[in-house]
């Protein structure tokens, strides 16, 4: 989110449509998860859909880069991340195998510790009728992170690996001119912004959330120093999870973090952009009257404007107004009716 609005920072004015959806769209932006279904996803991202018979079915990194002419750096790269991706283990029957005890693979190890630790005495599967959630610091000095230990490392080569890739990527495409392979350097371009944007970023998530879980200061990995593992940040919920499969829903586990009101971000990511103006519209907010007065108040909360007001460092405070819909709705609404309605 904040890449899309810094694209934008020529423009004088931002207008946001439909901002009622601001609340799920920042959560769902600055959300951090490290759970099977984001793990399945990624692989198929990163070795395709295994044996899927479909024509459109998605390929993976191999088959993406097939077809192009790669130097000898960029081919050696691409295998040291097809090497790393061994902690994905098989997505066939991958649930079964978690709650059986028979994890192939870290990523479904590390999730069978999750199960174990966090349902003790639940063998069968049919018996976890229940979610269960738990503070991240409730993981420490628990199966779990020993796991978790390995996992780190193991992700971090992967992660390494792709950063080498994509800077193979980049040397390539620098060193390209105008010519023949124009077209072919374009497509490169375009895997490679992919690349950078959704695995990378993906990666890096996961490591952060796994150095919580150890007790190290993300920031500060090469330094090898540690922090409190209780402490916290008071914006931040983080946890552990695990979500039984009913008729309603599939199961999951994991680790989560989440900010407890993911609007206070905008006001540094939006908000307060230097000479910029915001233009925040929406038909849904529902401003409601109380006291003869207009009421604001979910329309703060679901914008984050509400952090502005409080704000005393801010000089002039946002403006706000309610329009009339100009549709007479009673008159031009028009139902229609198919045959045998």
């Amino acid at each position: 989110m904040r890449q899309a609005i810094q694209r934008h920072l020529h423009y004088s004015r931002i207008i946001v449509d439909e901002a009622h959806q601001l609340f799920d769209a920042t959560d769902s932006a600055t959300r951090l998860r490290l759970g099977l279904s984001e793990a399945l996803e990624l692989r198929r991202w990163l070795l395709g859909v295994g044996r899927s018979t479909r024509r459109r079915a998605r390929r993976g990194l191999n088959q993406r880069f097939a077809n192009f002419a790669l130097s000898r750096k960029a081919v050696e790269c691409l295998q040291d991340v097809l090497r790393g991706c061994h902690i994905f283990g098989d997505p066939e029957d991958c649930v079964e195998r978690i709650l059986e005890n028979a994890a192939t693979g870290i990523l479904e190890e590390f999730f069978q510790a999750i199960v174990q630790e966090m349902v003790q005495g639940e063998r069968e599967k049919n018996a976890l009728g229940f979610a269960y959630e738990a503070p991240l610091r409730d993981a420490k000095e628990t199966p779990i992170k020993q796991k978790a230990e390995i996992l780190h490392q193991q992700i971090e080569r992967l992660y390494t690996a792709m950063i080498r890739l994509t800077r193979a990527l980049n040397t390539m495409l620098d060193a390209a001119g105008d010519g023949d392979q124009a077209g072919e350097y374009g497509q490169i371009a375009a895997l490679l912004n992919s690349l950078e944007e959704s695995p990378l970023q993906q990666l890096h998530g996961w490591l952060y959330l796994l150095a919580r879980l150890l007790g190290k200061d993300p920031q500060a990995a090469n330094e090898n120093r540690t922090e409190d593992a209780s402490s916290q940040h008071p914006a931040v919920i983080e946890r552990i999870y695990l979500q039984p499969q009913t008729s309603q829903r599939f199961f999951e586990v994991g680790l989560e973090m989440v900010f407890r009101d993911p609007t206070e971000i905008l006001q540094n990511w939006l908000y307060a952009i230097p000479q910029k103006a915001v233009l925040l519209t929406s038909a849904s907010l529902g401003v409601a009257m109380e006291a003869q007065q207009l009421n604001w108040r979910f329309a703060h909360l679901r914008t984050g404007v509400h952090h502005l007001i409080r704000d005393s460092a801010l000089a002039d405070a946002p403006h706000q107004e309610v329009f009339d819909s100009p549709f007479e709705y009673a008159k031009q609404a028009c139902v229609l009716l198919g045959d045998g309605c």
